[in-house]
């Protein structure tokens, strides 16, 4: 998609100012990025666990190895070479440098995406773009395996869209099926893949098929070169430990588990709550974008041309794969900059000439203060939490269990399991952690939920299991279940021993307990 219209190369001054505003703009996007990390209740701690099984082992577990409940239940461990890659990290770096590569994996990340833009809509508008983007962009900035989903879709979108532009030759497709295995045995995300290469096949082949005589012998071999490439890509995701049912994973596993998992929730959903912080971000890039493909297809329609198909394709599907579940915002978000740059490059020109000299640094400077002003409780929270590393006190906890010598079984809640994956395997197992795609749908319905809020069934599975512990994240807790801790700490059969700002733990009255609880009892009262 090529604009006739002569843009006017900027002056020196104005590329200096446009230096600084980029300096700004990758300054704040660091400052977004570097995140203490949140170990109780993330899945960081599993995913270094998991990565140090294939090391030591040499094999990909396909059971729920790290419960207790359900170590038979069958599972594709989709994600299992990006925890090879935190366990490395970690076993060199630690969690500094896993805060660092979570740094390293974003601007790697970014930046192609911001180089399309720029090149195809000129510096202006691809900086207020990516300005507006950038609250979305860290509304996933835990250390998590989809990071490495949008480094690859943006490796990906790159050699696809020089294929476009005409600016490399089809041999470098080859590239994406290479990119696939890594992808697939990375992140369930690996069939964008798919979608990346359908988009520009679906324009090339329409082109080849309608499209004006003359231009067909150019877009025939494009067409086929995608078309191999596309098959290629689906027969290298092959290559991962589970087969075709790896292939098929990312299809099947957003299904009902009988547990709410509020990032798969609509994001309209989220929406509605007024605490929700990325409301204003979401609707001017949404709006952004929709004005773009508007815009492309009225120039297609009044001037007889091809629109770009693809580009309104995936302006399509990444509009559309944030309402569908929330935690793809952060996708909406890289993939909005390129895409709505592309489509609004018409306003290339009048842009360059109102925001010429130090005027582009002050609207991006406005910008940022006015997502602050939006929403400067979550904004001052997350500036509590700019760092590199662990959270203080976060490994307070598993800590204190271990130098108790604590033991099982434990009840604990879902969004602890991985933490203590971390702190306890291959010691202690859990009763649950937050993969639901791990344990039966009736277990997480009928078991997990209703033992926090109804005592019948509690005194039941305890009755069943013997709990000896109870590990409870402090801050994750399912509707009605508020009064959980409350209800434990006045029950005569257990006693609180420790509580931080993330975590309680509680361990049973009992003759091998007896000295813990007498020297660590915090009283019987709520913690």
């Amino acid at each position: 998609m090529r604009y006739a219209r002569a843009v006017s190369a900027p002056t020196e001054r104005d590329r200096g100012w446009q230096w600084a505003a980029a300096a700004l703009l990758l300054l704040l996007f660091v400052y977004t990025r570097a995140q203490l990390l949140s170990l109780p209740t993330s899945d960081l701690g599993r995913h270094i666990v998991n990565g140090q099984v294939v090391l030591r082992q040499h094999e990909v577990a396909q059971t729920n190895l790290f419960s207790y409940t359900f170590p038979q239940f069958p599972f594709v461990n989709h994600h299992w070479l990006s925890g090879v890659v935190f366990a490395l990290v970690y076993e060199f770096t630690g969690f500094v440098g896993l805060s660092l590569l979570q740094v390293l994996v974003g601007l790697c990340t970014l930046l192609p995406l911001l180089w399309i833009a720029r090149r195809e809509a000129g510096t202006p508008l691809a900086l207020l773009l990516t300005m507006v983007a950038l609250p979305l962009v860290a509304s996933r900035s835990e250390v998590r395996p989809e990071h490495a989903s949008y480094l690859c879709a943006t490796a990906q979108l790159l050699l696809l869209w020089q294929h476009r532009q005409g600016r490399c030759a089809p041999r470098w497709l080859a590239c994406i099926p290479l990119i696939q295995v890594l992808w697939v045995n990375a992140h369930v995300y690996f069939f964008l893949g798919f979608v990346l290469v359908a988009a520009f096949l679906i324009e090339e082949a329409a082109r080849a098929g309608w499209g004006p005589a003359g231009a067909r012998s150019t877009h025939r071999p494009r067409a086929a070169a995608l078309g191999v490439t596309g098959i290629a890509a689906v027969v290298a995701s092959l290559l991962n430990p589970a087969g075709l049912r790896g292939l098929v994973q990312p299809f099947v596993i957003l299904q009902d588990y009988g547990y709410q998992v509020v990032e798969n929730r609509p994001l309209l959903t989220l929406m509605r709550r007024p605490e929700f912080p990325f409301t204003e971000s979401f609707v001017l890039s949404a709006a952004l974008l929709v004005a773009g493909a508007g815009w492309a297809l009225r120039r297609a329609w009044t001037r007889r041309e091809w629109p770009p198909i693809a580009l309104l394709l995936l302006a399509l599907f990444v509009l559309a794969a944030p309402l569908f579940a929330a935690r793809n915002l952060a996708l909406f978000g890289y993939f909005s900059i390129p895409v709505g740059a592309v489509l609004l490059a018409p306003l290339r020109g009048s842009l360059g000439r109102a925001l010429s000299g130090a005027r582009l640094p002050l609207a991006l400077a406005g910008l940022a203060l006015a997502g602050y002003a939006a929403q400067p409780g979550y904004w001052r929270h997350q500036h509590g939490l700019t760092g590199l590393g662990l959270r203080a006190g976060a490994l307070r906890s598993l800590e204190f269990f271990n130098g108790q010598g604590l033991r099982g079984p434990i009840f604990n809640n879902f969004d602890v399991g991985g933490f203590l994956i971390f702190g306890l395997y291959p010691k202690e197992r859990v009763f649950v952690d937050n993969r639901p795609e791990a344990y039966p749908a009736s277990f997480l319905r009928e078991v997990l939920l209703p033992m926090q809020t109804d005592e019948e069934i509690w005194r039941r599975e305890q009755a069943r299991t013997g709990f000896n512990t109870i590990v409870y994240a402090r801050d994750f807790a399912p509707p009605g279940a508020e009064t959980f801790l409350g209800r434990r700490a006045r029950d005569p059969e257990w006693a609180v021993v420790f509580v931080d700002e993330f975590v309680a733990i509680l361990v049973r009255r009992t003759a091998q307990n007896a000295p813990i609880v007498e020297r660590w009892e915090l009283g019987r009262t709520s913690p």
